[in-house]
């Protein structure tokens, strides 16, 4: 019983033999020379702080003086093969009746202002496209996808 007492007191105090062997006593000698980083990156250990190393303050330098330095950058007008130009502006006569909302969109590009709503069962949109200056507008009456009608208005 004594034993399991002890053997229990053994396993509860976390007492294991050392498997690699006795420990080398420590030496009585002077330390060996340590460098500056070294020293710095200690004391920072022991501070509880982050000091930079010299390498970083190195890299820091480096990258602070490529951000100084401005970047002659050619201000080339864009090929006109790469400009994108607006889709144009549909008349009620461009658009047909039975036309698909597909091919409105794209012929015409997105309207400028979308309405839908169901009436009947039936999906019943109103598309309108507007000219830049605002001088008309084209609203278009699609019903399940399709073009009914199409009227132009000038303001």
């Amino acid at each position: 019983m004594l034993f399991v007492a002890l053997l229990g007191g053994v396993v509860y105090f976390g007492f294991r033999p050392s498997l690699s062997g006795p420990r080398p006593a420590a030496s009585t000698s002077e330390p060996a020379a340590v460098s500056a980083e070294q020293s710095e990156q200690k004391a920072a250990r022991q501070n509880g702080t982050r000091r930079r190393t010299v390498a970083h303050r190195a890299a820091t330098a480096a990258v602070e003086g490529l951000m100084e330095t401005p970047l002659n950058i050619p201000n080339a007008p864009i090929p006109a093969a790469e400009q994108k130009l607006p889709p144009p502006f549909p008349s009620d006569r461009d658009l047909v009746r039975g036309m698909a909302r597909s091919r409105l969109r794209v012929l015409y590009g997105p309207p400028s202002l979308r309405v839908s709503a169901t009436r009947d069962g039936r999906l019943v949109e109103r598309y309108v496209y507007m000219r830049p200056d605002r001088t008309s507008a084209t609203i278009a009456h699609l019903e399940n996808g399709a073009v009914v009608s199409a009227e132009t208005v000038a303001q």
